[in-house]
């Protein structure tokens, strides 16, 4: 078994080396975990700049590093999976975004023994703050928790409800039909095709219950502005298309 950890960069250095720092203050080191950095060139205030900057983050770290082209992040996700990762049944991958933060230690293997526990569970998400609230509990989300005999807890929801970092089974993602497939060519609704993807094949995703990612926002106004106007509908073009030419 392997564990792919991945990050895909596309935003400023800080926030990537912070998150680096962030990973490994709550992972142990495991030989069987793979580091790996692929930078999509975050065009803010240079992008040859920032991607050799990323470079010397990733050697400090210990990351592997490699440059790719920008194809929005599903692109990106399925270029990383089919092209780069090699992962094999029993494998599993990491979605660890630039802006995620968890709160403690040990949701790596809370993780895994999640998605071990459920045959139908394809997706494990850590838990977001509003994910506590008492309304959670009510419709249309309906969160159900269970304890498992270690004493691991596992939300499970009727609905979708947003993701933060996570972790696939690769035995799902390295067939080639279950791709990523946004709703947005670029960016947005990710969460929404991953949802509609697991459910026409029969699965499920989970929670880990108390295992939080205090997930940043995005320190750049005008990356923010582009993503919430993709998202959105009104922008269709990438970022660096975006900014040049509004």
């Amino acid at each position: 078994m392997r564990i792919f950890n991945v990050m895909l960069g596309f935003n400023a250095h800080d926030t990537i080396k912070g998150a680096m720092e962030n990973f490994k203050n709550t992972v142990d080191a495991d030989h069987n975990v793979v580091k790996w950095f692929f930078d999509a060139g975050y065009p803010l205030p240079d992008k040859a700049a920032n991607m050799s900057l990323n470079k010397q983050i990733c050697s400090h770290y210990g990351w592997l590093y490699t440059p790719i082209d920008n194809e929005g992040v599903l692109g990106n996700w399925n270029k990383v999976i089919h092209e780069h990762l090699n992962m094999v049944n029993g494998d599993f991958l990491v979605t660890f975004d630039p802006d995620v933060r968890m709160a403690t230690k040990g949701w790596m293997p809370a993780m895994v023994e999640a998605l071990q526990s459920d045959d139908k569970a394809m997706f494990c998400s850590s838990a977001l703050d509003f994910h506590h609230h008492d309304w959670m509990q009510q419709p249309p989300y309906n969160r159900k928790v269970t304890t498992l005999e270690s004493g691991l807890r596992i939300s499970r929801y009727d609905c979708l409800i947003a993701w933060a970092s996570g972790m696939w089974k690769a035995d799902f993602l390295i067939t080639r039909d279950r791709n990523f497939g946004a709703r947005g060519k670029y960016y947005g609704w990710n969460e929404h095709s991953d949802y509609e993807r697991l459910l026409k094949h029969g699965y499920t995703w989970l929670s880990v219950t108390d295992f939080v990612d205090n997930h940043l926002g995005s320190p750049d106004p005008k990356y923010v502005e582009w993503k919430q106007k993709t998202a959105g509908g009104q922008v269709a073009v990438k970022f660096e298309e975006w900014l040049v030419n509004g």
